[in-house]
């Protein structure tokens, strides 16, 4: 009992020390044997065979744990657990644990040895499977070998069957050209004879002589005669003669022959023309469609932008030719509008009015050799409404001769060829497309029911009937030439030309004309032009001869004289040849473009004849087509790139000028003396002097001590010149001062101060230069001119000191108000527009705020400024007398002459208004206008609060607004503005002052707005 009692107690402290006794112990690995247990089980769920074996071996390993782990009993003579001595226990206990282990390494051992012999098995399966496609893969190898080497011996046979084709292909083309040869030779002495009133009686041969007897009083032996179309419309007689000279004999009367069978052409046959137009009117439904021009017809021809999209252009400029098109329409929401068709006639050819207006078809009527011509321009894309369209429009009872090109989306395969030998024989036009669609069958009934003739294969320059499209999905011939029988022996040569930016070829065709259709107005001249040199080369030599130069002068003109002649002499020129036009080019073109562009036309060339593939070609043109896009597109990035770095309103104006276009020539139809009376009455000058003291009247007043006008100044006023500026009369531009010589400086400044100390104005700064500018609209219409003066360079400087001045002195007393910001320092328009926007958000922030404005546009303000008034408003604002006089000499005397082409007119005088070009005319203007605000304020009608302060205008210039809260107030300032312009003899232009009110929504309008 002790020793039970002890173990207890050993239980209980293992139990305090958190050491596990044995039955707990074991109770765990029988929880860990029956968790792998459990865990091999799960993995083995989808085999049964493995889950039996398993169970199997579960049970026999739950018999031999009971076995072993019985307890005695009191007959095999064992003590029960409560006899047992401790030690007894612990040995048993040891026994435990040994079992607990064996059993655990048995089970593990089992299933390693299964788990083993599966991979085994798996592994002897892959194998199996490894070897077997092993052998698959060499028996399809041995497959593929054996084929390889039939398709070898296949693509042999081919490669020898087709060099055995082209050697006969050639020899068939040599042996037609052969025949193509003779055929020529032997109509080279055949002449054509027709007319609808020919007699058909007797036999050709004795018809032939008899006609060139009696038309043409001329003896012919024929050899062989016959009739083409005998009893149709359009019939032919086809004769051949003994020799040559005898048709040479016929061809040098044929005109004599033509006129009289013209003449002859008897109503019956007229009438079946009639009858066969309104047959074709009755067929078919008219729809009409956007169709694309021919691509170039006698004359005019179409260019291509580098980009390779496609620009319509006449060759040169669009000046020398007559142009009429029809607009392409969009007729989905996406996509590129379809149609639209533009033509161009040479001026100087004589032209025809015609009423036919089509989308599809365009025509044009030209008068040719003393002859008519319709040249019909045709775009199809449904071919039964465009042959509707050609009979309708075609239908005529003269005897013109008729020529339509075009896109007829129609393939007709080598049908079409002109029969020149018996009927009976058919003949075959050559042609590269050999296929015949439904669209080209109804444009062959068209022509043969017509008697026309199709000139693609037929003609010298297109002896294989080349290809008009080529496309990525193949070539065609579906764009044609096509004349009347009254056409086609004037049309000289058709051919098919290169291009490369786009899949439409170019067709030519060759009218015989004895008129070259040349404009000497308007052709292409070639002028020899002196240029100035203004490279870093050229003004190193200006810089070195203008050193060089003695001044000997003494005079103040002579002085002048002197120093434009030295200067003239001492810039370097060269002499160059220009042309009124150029043909116009994408910025981003450079010489890689043009290269690569050349390049692709070889290769179409060389594909063409034969001679390259046609992969080769779409390569080449695919690889121009990409330069074009790359060029383009960092074309664009650099832009973008320039656009974000532009940074004041200079620099935005220049980039803008960059794109525009450049100057539209001025017309040569108006004569000197018009432009002359125009700008006279525009400025209101005269023919006479008229001199004047230029407002100035003389004053007891003492003068200011002006200091005289330094280098600096002289300096400071070079720096703001521009380069590249239209010189004034003396043809001396900014250049010469810009890139300076000590020299030059310092004469500049003695003649300069010897005007301001008052030796009087040279003679050559007295007179400006008016250049017409063209606007818009028609240029024979003198009013859509404006002009702009040139003056001298050098008087503009002086200009500018005198500028410089007076904006000192107008600064120093507050003269100019603060709301007129035009040509001050430091201000733009930006100021005046951020000011009304601040006015308008602030008053429409209040319930019912408005502001009410007038936009007030003057006409021709500058011009009309009253010259003495000027002098008593400089003379009333403080303005030194100095000064003043100075002013006054300038407006002294002022004349202009006109120079339009090179040629410059007389001169005329005026009498008012601020010179146009002059730096000082901007600030005399303003001087001018400086009391608006004050006449205002002194009204008390209107004005706007802002702070402090109450401003009734704001001004740029002479653009300027009126500012108002009411509509009353508004019209009491308007009629006030009205008065104080009266006074001051300027014009409101009431068609472009315009009143406008900023309120929030949009209700309706109030009687007083």
């Amino acid at each position: 009992m002790s020793n039970t009692r002890e173990g207890t107690e050993r239980q209980k402290e293992s139990k305090k020390k958190g050491r596990p006794i044995n039955a707990i112990h074991l109770g765990r690995q029988r929880t860990n044997s029956e968790s792998i247990i459990e865990s091999f089980k799960r993995k083995r769920e989808e085999e049964e065979d493995r889950i039996k074996t398993e169970k199997e071996l579960l049970e026999k390993f739950e018999k031999s744990r009971t076995v072993g782990r019985s307890p005695p009993n009191k007959r095999t003579g064992i003590t029960s657990g409560a006899e047992r001595t401790q030690e007894e226990m612990n040995i048993e206990n040891e026994k435990g644990v040994d079992m607990d282990k064996l059993d655990k390494l048995t089970e593990i051992m089992l299933t390693i040895k299964k788990d083993t012999e599966e991979i085994k098995k798996e592994n002897k399966a892959i194998r199996s499977e490894i070897q077997d496609l092993r052998e698959e893969w060499k028996k399809k190898q041995e497959k593929w070998e054996k084929e390889k080497r039939t398709m070898e011996n296949r693509l042999k046979e081919l490669e020898i069957k087709e060099e055995q084709i082209e050697k006969k292909m050639t020899r068939m083309i040599q042996l037609e050209e052969r025949e193509e040869a003779r055929e020529r030779r032997e109509r080279k002495n055949n002449i054509i004879v027709k007319g609808e009133d020919l007699p058909r009686e007797g036999s050709p041969k004795e018809e032939i002589e008899q006609i060139m007897r009696r038309e043409l009083q001329v003896e012919v032996e024929v050899e062989d005669a016959y009739w083409i179309r005998k009893e149709q419309r359009g019939r032919m007689l086809i004769a051949k003669l003994k020799n040559w000279q005898q048709k040479k004999d016929v061809l040098a009367k044929k005109s004599k022959l033509k006129e009289k069978t013209r003449q002859r052409i008897i109503k019956r046959e007229q009438g079946r023309r009639r009858q066969i137009a309104g047959a074709g009117q009755t067929r078919g439904t008219l729809k009409t469609h956007q169709m694309p021009p021919i691509e170039r017809l006698q004359n005019f021809q179409t260019r291509e932008r580098r980009d390779g999209k496609p620009l319509w252009q006449a060759s040169g400029t669009s000046g020398l030719f007559n142009k009429d098109s029809t607009a392409a329409k969009r007729e989905r929401t996406k996509g590129r509008a379809r149609g639209g068709i533009i033509t161009g006639i040479r001026r100087g050819v004589k032209e025809e009015e015609t009423t036919n207006e089509r989308e599809d078809i365009q025509e044009r009527r030209v008068i040719l050799n003393n002859t008519e011509w319709r040249i019909l321009t045709v775009y199809s894309r449904y071919i039964k409404e465009t042959v509707k369209d050609l009979r309708q429009i075609i239908h005529s009872p003269e005897n013109r001769r008729v020529l339509i090109g075009g896109d007829f989306n129609a393939r007709i395969g080598d049908e079409g060829a002109i029969n020149w030998e018996n009927s009976n024989r058919e003949i075959r036009r050559k042609s590269r497309d050999k296929i015949k669609n439904a669209e080209g069958k109804t444009m062959l009934e068209l022509i043969e029911e017509e008697g026309w003739s199709i000139l693609n294969g037929n003609m010298e320059g297109d002896k294989a009937g080349e290809w008009t499209y080529i496309g990525t999905c193949g070539n065609s011939v579906i764009d044609y030439g096509i004349v009347n029988a009254e056409a086609r022996e004037d049309i000289v040569d058709f051919a098919v030309e290169e291009r490369i930016e786009s899949d439409h070829l170019p067709i030519r065709i060759d009218i015989y004309s004895t008129e070259n259709g040349a404009n000497p107005d308007v052709e292409q001249e070639e002028t020899s032009v002196e240029r100035r040199i203004w490279t870093e080369e050229g003004k190193r030599n200006f810089a070195e001869k203008t050193e060089e130069i003695s001044f000997t002068a003494q005079g103040i003109d002579e002085t002048v004289e002197e120093l434009i002649g030295e200067l003239n002499k001492a810039v370097s020129k060269k002499t160059i040849k220009m042309r009124k036009w150029r043909i116009e080019t994408n910025i981003w073109w450079d010489k890689e473009c043009t290269e690569f562009k050349r390049v692709a036309r070889r290769a179409l060339r060389q594909w063409r004849k034969g001679e390259d593939s046609k992969e080769n070609y779409e390569k080449k043109k695919k690889e121009y087509k990409d330069k074009c896009k790359k060029k383009k597109t960092r074309w664009q990035e650099r832009e973008d790139q320039e656009i974000q770095q532009i940074t004041n309103e200079n620099q935005a104006w220049k980039y803008i000028n960059r794109g525009r276009k450049k100057r539209t020539e001025i017309t040569k139809k108006i004569e000197s003396d018009k432009w002359k009376a125009y700008f006279m009455q525009l400025l209101e000058g005269t023919e006479s002097p008229g001199y004047s003291n230029g407002g100035v009247n003389e004053t007891t007043e003492p003068e200011e001590n002006e200091d005289e006008i330094t280098g600096a100044e002289i300096r400071r006023q070079i720096a703001k010149l521009k380069n590249k500026k239209a010189p004034g009369e003396n043809g001396l531009e900014n250049e010469v001062w810009i890139n300076e010589s000590r020299k030059v400086i310092h004469r500049l400044k003695k003649i300069i101060n010897r005007v301001w100390k008052e030796e009087g104005l040279p003679e050559r700064w007295k007179e400006g230069v008016i250049a017409p500018i063209f606007k818009k609209g028609d240029k024979e219409n003198l009013k859509n001119y404006r002009g702009i003066t040139l003056l001298n360079s050098a008087y503009k400087i002086y200009a500018m000191v005198l500028e410089e001045r007076l904006k000192a002195k107008t600064e120093d007393k507050n003269i100019i108000p603060e709301t007129q910001a035009g040509f001050r320092r430091g201000r733009s328009t930006i100021n005046n527009s951020f000011i009304l926007n601040y006015i308008t958000n602030r008053e429409l922030a209040n319930k019912g705020g408005k502001v009410y404005t007038f936009f007030a546009d003057l006409s021709a303000a500058f011009d009309k400024v009253d010259r003495e008034e000027l002098n008593k408003i400089m003379e009333r604002t403080g303005i030194s007398q100095k000064i003043r006089k100075r002013i006054g000499e300038i407006y002294q005397e002022t004349r202009n002459v006109v120079r339009v082409n090179g040629h410059t007119t007389s001169r005329f005088w005026t009498t008012k208004g601020v010179r146009q070009g002059c730096p000082l005319s901007p600030t005399l203007f303003t001087l001018y206008m400086a009391d608006l605000e004050e006449r205002m304020r002194k009204g008390q009608a209107g004005g706007i609060v802002i702070g402090r302060e109450k401003i009734w205008t704001l001004a740029y210039a002479d653009d300027i607004v009126l500012l108002a809260r009411s509509p009353e107030e508004l019209k009491e300032m308007i009629s006030r503005f009205r008065k104080y312009l009266k006074k001051k003899k300027l014009t409101l232009n009431a068609e472009k002052s315009k009143v406008m009110i900023f309120k929030k929504g949009r209700g309706r309008k109030k009687k007083e707005e």
